[in-house]
């Protein structure tokens, strides 16, 4: 029982954290139309333009972040 209460809170409190995390960035992006512009750009640079989001891709645009 004690196991399954821990996976449930880490789990949850992953969840949490994610969906904070990206409300704050969508929240700054919406309050800053240049830097969304900039992260757009920056976006389509590792995609080639391309429309069509692969697991591949993930690492490059990974990789940008960090």
């Amino acid at each position: 029982m004690q196991i399954s209460h821990n996976l449930f809170l880490f789990f949850l409190a992953g969840h949490d954290t994610s969906s904070s995390a990206l409300t704050a960035a969508l929240y700054f992006l919406a309050k800053h139309p240049h830097m969304q512009k900039k992260v757009f750009e920056e976006v389509q640079s590792v995609l080639g333009g391309n429309d069509e989001f692969t697991f591949a891709d993930l690492s490059k645009v990974h990789q940008m972040v960090h």
